[in-house]
This record gives C-alpha cells, sequence and structure tokens, in this order.
C-alpha cells in the first residue's frame, strides 16, 4: 500500500516539475505562405509613386519658339535699280568658196552661209561646157558602153568621142591619161604630140586606150580626163563601167 502511494506522489512531482519548465517559453509561430505577385504590385505602386512626386518638382521647360527674321525692304526713296547691258553684234562676212574642179560656193544673202550652187559629176557625158582656153565635151562612147561584161584579164579597147570646147588646140604637151577608180590598163595614155592628133578648137576626136579585164569578178569604174601642156587637168571625168564574169 505504501508503495504505491508513493509511486504515484513521485509521478506527479515529475509532472509539475516539466509543466513549470515549459511554462516561460514562447510558442513556436506557424509558417505562412508568401504571395509573391502582391509583393510585386506593391513596390511598382511604390515606385509610380516616388517617381510622380519627382516630377511634380521640377520645373517644366517652355520649348522655344521659331523668331521670324525680319525682311529687307527697299527704300521707295532711292528707286529701283536699273541694270544696263550692251550687247554688240557683228555682221558674219559673206564667204565664197570656190574647191577646185567642184564649182563655186555663193553666199546667201544675209544668211552668211555658202550654199552649193553647182556641182560637176563624173559621168560619161561630161557636164556643159565652159568657154575656157582648155574645156572638153563628153560626146559618144564609140566601144565598150557601160556595163559591157568581159572574162577576167580579157583585153579591149576603149574609145571615146570627145570634142575640144575651149579656145586652144590640143597640140605637143596634151595628154588623155586615168586619174581614178580601176587601172585597167592606167599605164596607157593618149598623147596628142602627133600632128595627126592634133585637135583644133570645136573639132572633136576619137580617144582610144587599150585596156584589159580585171582577174576577179565583178564590176569596174575607170576615170579619164585631159591635161594640158603645163600637166595641169581640165575638163569633167569620164568613165570606164565593165563587168567581169567567169
Amino acid at each position: 500500500m505504501f508503495n504505491k502511494n508513493t509511486l504515484l506522489i513521485s509521478s506527479l512531482i515529475v509532472m509539475l516539475l516539466l509543466s513549470s519548465c515549459t511554462l516561460g517559453q514562447a510558442a513556436e509561430p506557424t509558417p505562412t505562405e508568401v504571395d509573391v505577385n502582391a509583393i510585386s504590385t506593391a513596390a511598382a505602386a511604390t515606385a509610380f509613386a516616388q517617381l510622380t512626386e519627382i516630377a511634380g518638382l521640377a520645373s517644366p521647360t517652355t520649348p522655344p519658339t521659331n523668331t521670324s527674321q525680319p525682311s529687307p525692304t527697299l527704300d521707295a526713296a532711292a528707286g529701283t535699280p536699273t541694270i544696263s547691258v550692251e550687247i554688240q553684234i557683228t555682221a558674219q562676212p559673206e564667204i565664197t568658196i570656190t574647191p577646185l574642179g567642184l564649182g563655186t560656193l555663193a553666199p546667201v544673202p544675209g544668211a552668211g552661209v555658202p550654199t552649193l550652187t553647182s556641182i560637176p559629176t563624173q559621168s560619161s557625158t561630161g557636164g556643159q561646157p565652159v568657154v575656157t582656153c582648155n574645156n572638153f565635151a563628153f560626146v559618144a562612147d564609140i566601144t565598150v558602153p557601160d556595163g559591157t561584161v568581159f572574162k577576167p584579164a580579157e583585153k579591149f579597147t576603149k574609145v571615146w568621142r570627145l570634142q575640144n570646147t575651149g579656145t586652144c588646140p590640143w597640140d605637143h604637151g596634151y595628154v588623155f591619161k586615168w586619174v581614178a577608180g580601176a587601172g585597167m590598163g592606167s599605164n596607157n595614155s593618149y598623147a596628142f604630140n602627133d600632128t595627126n592628133r592634133r585637135v583644133a578648137a570645136g573639132a572633136t576626136a576619137d580617144v582610144d586606150i587599150f585596156m584589159f579585164a580585171p582577174d576577179q569578178e565583178g564590176e569596174y569604174t575607170g576615170n579619164w580626163t585631159m591635161f594640158n601642156d603645163q600637166g595641169q587637168q581640165f575638163g569633167y571625168w569620164v568613165t570606164v563601167n565593165i563587168k567581169v564574169q567567169k
């Protein structure tokens, strides 16, 4: 009996001692969940409020305005300025050009620019004769009319009938020879040294030249004319025109 009571009293005393040890200690707090979005929203609101306060303290600056420049004015008493310009016009002189063997270039009245009034053509007709000491005109092709067909290297004799339309006779020193185009015997010429070949003013003569056709096929034209006893060319050109075919 004694032992049971003693054990019960001892247990009560131990329990009281343990209770007195935990009475002065604070209760352990319970952890609370943190709302991150709420914290971010609060921080942004605080920053906006601070910026608004700073902006209110700053003094507004008025933007500069453009200032119009004063426009220059003319003094009415000075009058309107006058500019004088002196222009000199020099008349262009009339020009007359006479190329060798190509007629005369006559100026247009008031224009000062010459225009071509007469150009002789290089043809068998020889053009219109001009009365000078030395001149001639084509009369006819006695042989080998234009376009005559020959074989390559074929020989032939070309004869022109010419008239002395000048006032001087063709005699010693006068010669008819090649001047341009296809040669076809350009080394040959017709001299008037022989008394029988003398051509008086107004007379005609049959002038013959020995020739040969070129070796290659094609159409060929040679130009011939007169030279006086001073070696000067006169008159128009006459031609020999042939075709070479095999």
